[in-house]
């Protein structure tokens, strides 16, 4: 036996000879985080062993030693989260606790009788973090005989905060009658201390399909009185913390069409309505939540969880940089394609490493592990959308569940290709939804009875198996550059244009009939504009002009008309339309100065040209799709956009090329 002094806690441990270290410091619940499982690859369990850093999980103990820790600092956990819309039902006539085990951190709340009303909140990092990130670690770990080192971490850990919440609220554990815990299926059987074999192979079926009520003593001993309440599972990687939020965020007695992501370490997605319902979860991985990063941490004190355009960071507790967590991430991709310093496949343009601050780089490697995780959950919402038969730009909201999905910006999430980018604007954050569904499970007499019914209502499309998957998944990883003609397809929706397409440059085809109409002057236009015939060149010469870019984007305005002829409505949509369009080509043109805009109609920067004076705005004036001989009916129907919307509407297209 040897005796190991752990710092700062002054604890002295007696430990065999040829134990690992890691294991050992567990057995004591002092384990730093080891996001691999102690596999030796994420180097993140590093501790300072007799004055020299060392990876604990590689360090066997053969010697009396002095081992220091690092002290934890404090993180930044939800708990906060959505407001149910509908009525309440019958509160519970005494308190009750609620708690969401997730894979990352636990959160608490203790609930008053008869109102309902949240007394108290606590959380706490979930201390399994030192047996792995993800869950599959967790269950190889308890698979490989730590399942009851698994349980009692996670078990002291709530009857913690349960100690925790009472001292709050000033009441005693012998006061609460109900516990309810959701968490996902393998969290909800460690905490139950049930075998999560099931869990490891094909075809990964929870033991939970029927709520359940238990005697909550056995597993948190302070309770003694109280009543545990288990609500089911609906498949194997997508558990009650779902049902949970669906609960929370009542989808399942809204009539839109909803999208609910749920990003942590692993990526639970739900898509529909009270009609219909279909779940899916995406090995989305440990990246967004800090882990398999380089200079990776939880969001906490000292992480960077904000990159802004110019390159400066903001960091949590307004000190040194030490690292970065799941929403700087995205936000750093976000910047550096931005900057240019990706292409499409992810590969660092300039240099091995993209630099952050002093002591913090994104790594080519880290940059790869952050396109698994987007590309598992784009693949995942549009296999939702492909199973119910829908498209993306159907949803009509789209609701950013958990801590990670609070603190993401949503303009970044989309840049990057982690959702679709015409999914930003309806994007809304609800928080801890799991915790809020936890909290109507232990307020609320009839939330077990619905939680059942959501979960038989609630299709379960398996990722794993779908032939279509691995296809979405390669398509997922990719980013899109500046050229190409997506991503202003992206920024021409953000400038509010009703519709906007990539531009095949050989749909456009001059037309001598077309130049015939100016020439015929009906728009009085014609020689006396310095954008319009003849003046923006013969009709060979605009189609060589036409030829010499290789890529653009059309447009689309669409004006509603309270009558047929509505002068005052084609005004409005005329104008709504020169608006986007003059700042889509400013942000166009500051990438390519060089851009052509043909516009509809004639140049409308001023209400008289200088003609025959010399051009008073060239960098801003528009030419016409017509005065270039273009045929606007053809070109739209070529690039597959409608040209007719409807009786009393008015359509105005336009084309950037660059």
């Amino acid at each position: 036996m040897h005796k190991i002094t752990v710092l700062p806690y002054n604890r002295i441990l007696e430990i065999s000879n040829g134990t690992n270290l890691l294991f050992a410091l567990r057995e004591a619940g002092l384990a730093p985080d080891a996001p691999c499982g102690g596999e030796g690859q994420c180097g993140k369990c590093r501790v300072i062993a007799d004055g020299r850093e060392v990876l604990s999980c590689q360090t066997v103990i053969d010697r009396d030693m002095t081992v220091s820790l690092t002290l934890p600092v404090q993180e930044r956990i939800l708990t906060q989260g959505v407001e149910p819309l509908g009525k309440a039902c019958d509160y519970r006539d005494k308190k009750s606790i609620a708690f969401d085990i997730g894979t990352t951190t636990v959160a608490g709340y203790l609930i008053e009788e008869n109102t309902g009303k949240i007394l108290a909140t606590a959380s706490a990092p979930n201390p399994q973090r030192a047996f792995g990130a993800d869950v599959v670690s967790r269950i190889r770990l308890a698979c490989d005989g730590h399942m009851a080192q698994l349980t009692d971490a996670i078990r002291a850990c709530v009857a913690k905060l349960t100690l925790t919440l009472c001292q709050s609220a000033a009441c005693l554990p012998a006061e609460i009658a109900v516990v309810s815990v959701v968490g996902n299926p393998t969290m909800q059987q460690l905490f139950l201390g049930i075998s999560v074999g099931n869990l490891a192979k094909p075809p990964f079926a929870p033991l939970f399909l029927k709520a359940e009520v238990l005697p909550a003593r056995p597993y948190i001993p302070v309770l003694s009185g109280a009543r545990l309440l288990v609500i089911p599972n609906i498949a194997g990687f997508v558990g009650a913390d779902t049902v949970a939020c669906v609960m929370a965020a009542e989808m399942d007695r809204s009539p839109e069409l909803t999208l609910l992501v749920d990003i942590g370490t692993n990526g639970e997605m739900v898509l529909g309505n009270r009609e219909k319902l279909v779940a899916c979860a995406t090995a989305a991985g440990p990246a967004l939540e800090g882990a398999n990063i380089s200079c990776g941490m939880t969001a906490c004190t000292g992480a960077i969880d904000r990159v802004f355009p110019d390159g400066r960071v903001r960091v949590i507790g307004d000190g040194r940089a030490e690292g970065i967590c799941g929403s700087g991430l995205i936000d750093a991709v976000a910047v550096a394609l931005e900057q240019e310093k990706l292409n499409s496949r992810g590969k660092i343009l300039t240099g091995d490493s993209i630099r952050l601050a002093e002591n913090v780089s994104l790594t080519q490697e880290d940059i790869r592990q952050f396109q698994l995780a987007k590309g598992a959950i784009w693949a995942g919402i549009n296999l939702l959308c492909s199973h119910i038969g829908v498209k993306t730009e159907d949803i009509s909201r789209v609701f950013l569940a958990g801590a990670f999905g609070s603190f993401l910006n949503p303009a970044s999430a989309c840049r990057v290709g982690l959702f679709p980018p015409e999914l930003e604007e309806k994007i809304t954050v609800i928080g801890n939804a799991a915790g809020s569904g936890a909290v109507l499970l232990a307020q609320q007499k009839n939330a077990l009875a619905r939680s059942e019914e959501i979960s038989r209502q609630i299709e379960y499309l398996d990722l794993s198996t779908h032939k279509e998957f691995p296809k979405a998944f390669a398509r997922g990883m990719t980013f899109l550059e500046k050229s190409d003609p997506k991503y202003w397809v992206n920024i021409a929706r953000k400038c509010h244009f009703f519709a906007a397409f990539p531009v095949d440059i050989e749909t456009l085809i001059p037309r001598s009939d077309v130049r015939a109409m100016c020439a015929a002057d009906k728009c009085g236009a014609y020689g006396k504009n310095w954008t319009c015939p003849p003046y923006c060149g013969t009709l060979a010469e605009c189609g060589e002009k036409l030829r010499s870019y290789r890529r653009g984007v059309l447009v689309q305005t669409v004006g509603k008309l309270e009558k047929t002829i509505d002068t005052k409505g084609y005004r409005r949509a005329e104008e709504k339309h020169l608006r986007a369009l003059h700042k889509l080509y400013e942000e166009l043109r500051s990438v390519y100065p060089e851009a052509l805009c043909l516009g509809s109609g004639g140049c409308r920067v001023c209400k008289t040209c200088a003609y025959p004076e010399p051009c008073r705005f060239p960098e801003k004036a528009i030419s016409s799709m017509e005065g270039y001989g273009l045929f606007v009916t053809q070109v739209c129907r070529d690039n597959g956009a409608n040209y007719y919307h409807g009786e009393k509407t008015v359509t105005y297209t336009a084309c950037i090329l660059y």
